[in-house]
């Protein structure tokens, strides 16, 4: 099986590299969040207040945003 290609516009190829990085930027991200004194119900309830999106689908995204590095990169080599 050949590497993956991610284009972002067309016929422009993203390096895989890039889109793991940012994965993992998002991933610590959402860590930092998780560590912070906002529960995850309060911020559920934010932002549904916010935009309206049903809290079930609020929390389907936390959720996939919480495993997004464990999901789509490959654990970093130990040294």
């Amino acid at each position: 099986m050949s590497a993956p290609r991610v284009v972002q516009k067309e016929g422009e190829e993203v390096p895989v590299e890039v889109l793991a990085s940012a994965i993992t930027a998002i991933a610590a991200g959402m860590e930092r969040v998780n560590k912070s004194r906002l529960t995850r119900r309060a911020l559920v309830i934010l932002l549904n207040a916010e935009t309206k999106v049903p809290f079930y689908a609020i929390e389907k995204v936390l959720n996939g945003l919480d495993d997004l590095e464990k999901t789509y990169c490959k654990p970093r080599a130990k040294k």
